[in-house]
């Protein structure tokens, strides 16, 4: 009985975390998402800040007039994570990814 109670112990403390770190992902993307619409002067991710406030590591022009801003993101991230920001002519964020295995974010 002790070593059955012990190994559900195990697979559900398993469970729980794979969960964790797949919300964490979804957390993040949605903290992403939640950006576009809004003016990027005023866009606010958890745990990165203000991004108008931040230098982007890259600026990419596009043929449509948009551009892309690309931000690594370090500390505290111990890997990379880039966050990459559609911005249109009229500083509205009309797009926002990010690549990395560092790009989640605990809920």
């Amino acid at each position: 009985m002790i070593k059955i109670t012990f190994l559900m112990f195990t697979l559900l403390n398993v469970a729980g975390c794979v969960g964790t770190m797949s919300g964490a992902y979804e957390t993040f993307a949605e903290d992403l998402g939640s950006l576009i619409g809004k003016s990027f002067e005023s866009s606010y991710v958890y745990n990165i800040g203000y991004l108008a406030q931040l230098k982007p590591d890259e600026i990419k022009p596009l043929t449509n007039g948009n551009e892309i801003r690309v931000y690594a993101i370090n500390p505290p991230r111990i890997q990379k994570c880039k966050v990459h920001i559609e911005v249109d002519i009229n500083s509205i964020v009309v797009g926002a990814t990010s690549e990395g295995p560092e790009c989640w974010r605990a809920y």
